[in-house]
């Protein structure tokens, strides 16, 4: 599996985040236990050391269930700690409990843990749930979009994702708009819309990685006419490629185009009269 790297969400938000609350079952005794429990994991959690602060927010919640700041903190605890099953058990019992199983008024910073620990997990279905309600408070953020073409490509979902990819297109620019034009290429090629494909490898560029690659892959079918297309065009961006000009040459043969294999192998001697292969080719070409 490809090593993915994920923004976690800064701790410096608990000032906000995890206000103590709890709900009215709590006897005073116990609130106040309980907050005295999340008060040492918290200042456990500020120093990094999670493992150490699951125990005080195990106490925390043994004397009040609903403390909801505890609850929060568990599961954030959870998961920097790596336990990700027990973190997604504890997010979900935050958004049970804080926000009446509503996940679309769940806060962004929870969200963004949820869904961080779900990929993690494999559960590429609640990681969509919860990205796409993080799109529906913020339709601007890069990193749903960015795990929503992640979760739908592992989950053999590609067509799914373009749209996304195409949404991070739109927000980026220079360079980073090319690299996601040829990411859009790449996943229409891959759901067999070679058409869209080669429009996107354009965009980002002149389409000359694209049209190589698509220039093979009809070779392999024995696509001859579509594959001289694509080495054609792949040539017009790529004037001195001479692995081109050969597969040309190659493709030209195949169609009867003697006269234009020839010449086309010509041009390659030219660029590199190394190349005994394509010596030998245009020797066959004119036989």
């Amino acid at each position: 599996m490809r090593a993915i790297v994920f923004g976690l969400v800064s701790l410096v938000v608990f000032s906000s985040v995890f206000a103590p609350r709890a709900g009215a079952e709590c006897s005073p005794t116990d609130l106040s236990s309980a907050e005295q429990s999340y008060s040492t994991a918290r200042a456990l959690g500020d120093a990094g050391q999670w493992e150490d602060a699951i125990p005080s927010l195990e106490r925390a919640l043994d004397f009040c269930p609903e403390h909801e700041a505890s609850m929060q903190l568990m599961a954030f605890a959870q998961m920097q700690a790596k336990h990700y099953g027990p973190a997604a058990e504890y997010f979900q019992k935050l958004v049970e409990m804080k926000y009446e199983g509503e996940i679309g008024n769940v806060d962004l910073t929870t969200l963004r843990a949820y869904g961080f620990v779900l990929l993690n997990l494999n559960n590429w279905s609640g990681a969509e749930t919860v990205y796409r309600a993080i799109l529906v408070q913020d339709p601007m953020n890069k990193e749903a979009h960015e795990r929503l073409v992640y979760a739908y490509d592992k989950s053999g979902n590609t067509a799914m994702g373009i749209s996304h990819l195409e949404a991070l297109y739109n927000m980026s620019e220079g360079e980073e708009a090319s690299k996601h034009a040829k990411r859009i290429g790449a996943a229409y090629k891959k759901v067999g819309e070679e058409t869209s494909a080669k429009e996107w490898y354009a965009l980002a560029g002149g389409g000359a990685s694209g049209q190589f690659t698509f220039g093979l892959d009809h070779m392999e079918r024995q696509e001859w006419a579509k594959a001289a297309e694509s080495f054609e065009s792949y040539i017009q961006g790529q004037p001195e490629s001479v692995s081109a000009m050969k597969n040309l040459g190659i493709c030209y043969d195949r169609l009867g185009r003697k006269a234009d294999a020839a010449e086309v192998f010509s041009r390659g001697l030219e660029v590199d009269p190394e190349r005994n292969d394509i010596a030998t080719s245009l020797a066959l070409a004119y036989s």
